[in-house]
């Protein structure tokens, strides 16, 4: 292994290019640094090292810089001051830092992968999901009376770009979990989208009887929401033991479709009730399935991580083309023509490609899942 020991004008330029809201103490970082590097040029030509290369100079820093601001945070300016002349406390951080730079850098445990971030079909999607988030980020205000669609599709395009992230680092069956809380959230908003204000309004009431049922505002604010709760159960005739479901999904009396439709068509839940009037029921199986990976079951513990690694990337391209229609839905009569027509042209490169890689890795699953069918038979 190769140890690059910067110099301080160098390292003050690398800290300096941080933009830090507080300014560091430049020469006690230094201190811990040149510590910290000698402690691993102690150990650099152990049997352990020897075969890796260079560690980047870079990545040391950031651990240094990262481990000094905790410390910083943690305790008062009096004794952070202190502490900083004590040649025991420096040689306990730089110990520490050494420790996380060898660990982390050279000996981090990393997962088999069937992707990383740099295949096409991972990256391509990752472009769009940018291009998403930095145009949301300016829409969204966190204001459920206002901006609840924008934010939760903003959400929903958060959760997507994370299932690609832990797919290209090799944790399948945690994105194939990420997924189905997007499909929660994706049919959530199909239904927001379609039914417009009055539902939007009927959520919004529902998101303040689960915050007063978790005792989230004052006692009289709690005690008049559930009035009106227990109210809305008589009326639908509920007992008391169905007070979450009502809480939960009791918006769902504010879709016609819903309420109107005869006995036992709809239930107050996602698969029988959101998922179902949000059209999207023919995942109540891929649905399902998931919650057997979320909740711990063996197929957890001993799933096939290729099969997940499909069934996810496929799953996310789908909810992506339907998320980019509530998006083009949103964006399009809030920008100038000047900004759509860049939109329409950014599309135009892109999305045809993902339409084929969504194909593409759908044939290839298929296939594979023949193979690995073929195989079983055989044996």
């Amino acid at each position: 292994m190769q140890l690059v020991i910067v110099d301080q004008d160098s390292f003050n330029k690398v800290v300096e290019s941080l933009h830090l809201a507080s300014e560091p103490d430049l020469d006690f970082l230094y201190q811990v640094y040149t510590s910290s590097c000698a402690i691993i040029a102690q150990v650099k030509d152990t049997s352990l090292l020897e075969h890796f290369g260079s560690l980047n100079p870079t990545e040391h820093i950031f651990y240094c810089l990262g481990e000094c601001i905790y410390e910083q945070q943690i305790h008062s300016s009096e004794e952070f001051n202190t502490l900083k002349k004590d040649p025991k406390y420096i040689s306990s951080l730089a110990t520490m830092i050494s420790d996380k730079t060898l660990s982390l850098y050279f000996l981090e445990y990393r997962e088999p992968k069937f992707g990383n971030k740099y295949l096409p079909t991972i990256s391509t999607l990752e472009v769009y999901l940018n291009y998403f988030l930095n145009t949301l980020s300016s829409l969204s205000q966190k204001d459920p009376r206002t901006t609840l669609v924008v934010d939760l599709l903003k959400k929903s395009v958060k959760l997507a770009h994370t299932a690609l992230q832990l797919l290209s680092e090799g944790h399948e069956t945690e994105a194939f979990s990420t997924w189905r809380t997007l499909h929660e959230c994706e049919c959530t908003l199909v239904l927001l989208q379609k039914y417009g204000d009055p539902l939007i309004d009927s959520y919004n009431r529902h998101m303040e009887y689960a915050i007063a049922y978790r005792r989230g505002y004052s006692q009289e604010k709690c005690d008049q929401l559930f009035v009106e709760i227990k109210e809305k159960m008589r009326s639908h005739n509920y007992k008391s033991k169905d007070i979450k479901k009502i809480i939960e999904y009791g918006w769902l009396f504010d879709i016609p479709e819903f309420s109107n439709a005869t006995e036992n068509t709809y239930r107050l839940n996602f698969r029988d009730g959101v998922e179902k009037i949000a059209g999207l029921e023919r995942y109540s199986k891929i649905y399902e399935l998931s919650s057997e990976i979320v909740h711990s079951t063996p197929m957890l513990i001993y799933s096939d991580d290729q099969y997940f690694f499909y069934l996810t990337l496929i799953n996310v391209y789908e909810s992506f083309f339907r998320l980019e229609d509530v998006f083009t839905s949103i964006f399009s009569p809030k920008v100038a023509p000047s900004v759509m027509k860049a939109y329409i042209d950014f599309r135009s490169v892109y999305y045809p490609q993902l339409e084929m890689m969504h194909r593409q890795t759908t044939y290839f699953f298929t296939m594979w899942q023949k193979r690995k069918n073929k195989k079983s038979e055989d044996k």
